[in-house]
């Protein structure tokens, strides 16, 4: 079965944003753990589900603009 873009970049969406989710585990586990920290990976977290429901509505005949990753500034 071939895979379409959409559905490999909704792939990735999910994994980056799997990985988000323990990042913000992770840090929320610290004590002292840096709220601006969690709050901009939080953020980062909604853009992904939000592209991953882009994504997921578009159809297959469509294309996502060049240069465009699920994981740009995702740990910045």
């Amino acid at each position: 079965m071939k895979t379409t873009t959409n559905e490999y970049l909704v792939r990735r969406c999910q994994k980056e944003h799997a990985k988000l989710d323990e990042e913000i585990r992770r840090l929320m586990e610290i004590a002292a753990f840096d709220s601006l920290q969690v709050a901009a990976l939080k953020r980062q977290k909604l853009q992904l589900k939000e592209r991953i429901s882009r994504l997921k509505n578009k159809s297959d005949d469509d294309h996502e603009p060049s240069g465009s990753v699920c994981n740009e500034s995702v740990y910045d």
